[in-house]
């Protein structure tokens, strides 16, 4: 928690920077490829910055809070998810600089900036409701929105007025607006867009709701997987498309196939809770990762972009691993008791008083075992009360592996010593943060790849 928030508002601020430097674009009616290519390492550096704070975000959540979730759907939590989405499509908008596409560029620059204002405006004004606490302030929250009317207004303004200027000479440039590979990078960009269109949507459509007086209603993850997992699918298929635009036909064709016949047989063999989703979103990480190779194998594309992509294939598969086969028991259990799960039995030992200066805490030893009885690991997992503030939290008990996590959670007591026990079993969890820190190994290989350039001339 220490780390996460500084790295969302480090990400934050990249995008204030992005926004003047626009801005200054605009006004000076000047962008010249040097500009644009400082313009774009700025870019890269505040999607790095909103990438890790996400990722930590969701880790921190996932380890610390006790619900053994890893992405709840809040609003605090889509508040810097939003921003990110539209950073990614601002990202991507510079490979097509050079057909004439630098408008939507400043166009994302603006919308993000929009964003991260009207993100901190929700979570410290108090309009919407959240699992996660904040300092509540409506003036605070006021003072956003007045500060956010003031900068993006005129801003809007001076982009309707002057775009056509700072973009005269794009027709100019080198490239053409044709073939698979800019139509597939512009799908991609837009698809990226309505992503975070659908995920502000949903954030935003019970307060307008209310605002019109219509009742109470709440929006949860249902409806933000409904959308935004096919259309992940989707991203997945256009950047293995872009990736495999100068390969060979034959190499395209047998990664498809191979890709799918792959799912479907994990599918087959470990039966999932939705059988398409768990087909298609793995087919579209082994899509990814093999045309990245392949591209990477003939220098396409650059390392940094074959790195990024492959971080999002490992995330994806680890999405769809830990969304359709994860298993979860709530049982009743106490000191002597015990549960067979899957391949292991879990046994409670005993529970335990734990007192620090800051909380003293119920903590219950859990003992795994293997089918012969044979003990692998403890896990320890706490009810924590706070001395100063009497709060109570839950830390669970986590055993992280390659291909499965061992999460347990200490619930209420129930009586006679017995306690309410959470224990769940998390198939490729893990990966979801491999994936995250591939995609951030992507700035220091960009960096190197253009110092390396420059030398070169």
């Amino acid at each position: 928690m220490i780390v996460h928030p500084p790295l969302l508002f480090a990400g934050y601020a990249g995008l204030t920077i992005v926004f003047a430097v626009v801005a200054a674009l605009l006004m000076t009616g000047s962008a010249d490829a040097a500009r644009r290519r400082f313009l774009r390492g700025l870019v890269f550096v505040t999607w790095a910055f909103l990438t890790a704070g996400n990722a930590l975000g969701s880790w921190w959540a996932y380890t610390e809070l006790g619900w053994g979730g890893w992405w709840f759907w809040d609003p605090v939590e889509n508040a810097s998810f939003i921003p990110w989405l539209v950073t990614t499509a601002m990202l991507h908008a510079f490979v097509l600089q050079k057909t004439g596409t630098f408008r939507l560029t400043v166009f994302l620059a603006l919308i993000s900036f929009a964003l991260c204002l009207f993100g901190s405006f929700m979570v410290r004004s108090g309009i919407v409701q959240s699992v996660h606490a904040f300092a509540v302030d409506p003036a605070r929250g006021a003072a956003l929105l007045i500060l956010s009317v003031v900068l993006l207004v005129p801003a809007f303004v001076l982009y309707a007025a002057r775009i056509e200027g700072l973009t005269k000479h794009e027709a100019e440039a080198q490239g053409s607006p044709g073939g698979v590979f800019y139509f597939t990078v512009t799908a991609g960009i837009y698809l990226t867009i309505a992503a975070a269109a659908s995920v502000l949507i949903g954030t935003l459509y019970p307060l307008i709701y209310d605002l019109f007086a219509l009742g109470k209603i709440s929006v949860g993850a249902p409806y933000f997987n409904a959308f935004f997992a096919p259309m992940t699918i989707a991203a997945a298929v256009l950047i293995g498309v872009v990736q495999a635009a100068k390969l060979p036909r034959l190499f395209s064709v047998c990664a498809a196939v191979l890709s799918l016949a792959a799912a479907a047989a994990i599918a087959a063999l470990f039966k999932p809770s939705d059988l398409v989703l768990t087909v298609l979103g793995f087919a579209g990480a082994f899509w990814v990762a093999s045309t990245a190779l392949g591209a990477a194998a003939k220098r396409s594309i650059s390392a940094a972009a074959v790195i990024a992509h492959l971080g999002l294939a490992v995330s994806m598969a680890g999405a769809t691993g830990t969304s359709n086969y994860e298993t979860e028991n709530l049982l009743r259990m106490g000191p002597g008791l015990g549960k067979p799960i899957a391949d292991l039995i879990f046994v409670y030992d005993e529970t335990k008083d734990v007192v620090t200066r800051s909380y003293r805490a119920k903590e219950a030893q859990i003992l795994v075992m293997n089918e012969k009885e044979e003990v692998q690991f403890t896990l320890r997992p706490q009810r924590q009360t706070f001395t100063t503030n009497g709060m109570e939290m839950t830390a669970a008990g986590i055993r992280h592996g390659l291909w499965r996590d061992i999460y347990v959670s200490l619930g209420n007591e129930l009586g006679n010593g017995e306690y309410l026990v959470r224990i769940s079993i998390k198939p490729l969890v893990s990966w979801l943060w491999a994936g995250a820190l591939l995609m951030l190994l992507s700035l220091p290989l960009a960096y190197i790849g253009r110092r390396r350039k420059e030398t070169q001339k």
